[in-house]
């Protein structure tokens, strides 16, 4: 088999592209409850519920 090396170069950008990619999952999941709160109390809200709204997995 042969190694593959990856460049500083590209390990910063995979890096960056998973904060973005971090960040949108955690506002997608806070908007997602904002929404369920107006319906729900929190104790009624359930994890699975809360990632369908999201659009997460």
């Amino acid at each position: 088999m042969s190694e593959r090396k990856i460049s500083e170069k590209s390990l910063e950008n995979l890096r960056k592209s998973n904060q973005e990619s971090n960040f949108l999952t955690r506002e997608a999941i806070e908007t997602a409850l904002l929404q369920l709160l107006e319906k729900k109390d929190l104790a009624k809200i359930s994890i699975s519920e809360l990632v369908k709204r999201a659009g997460v997995s």
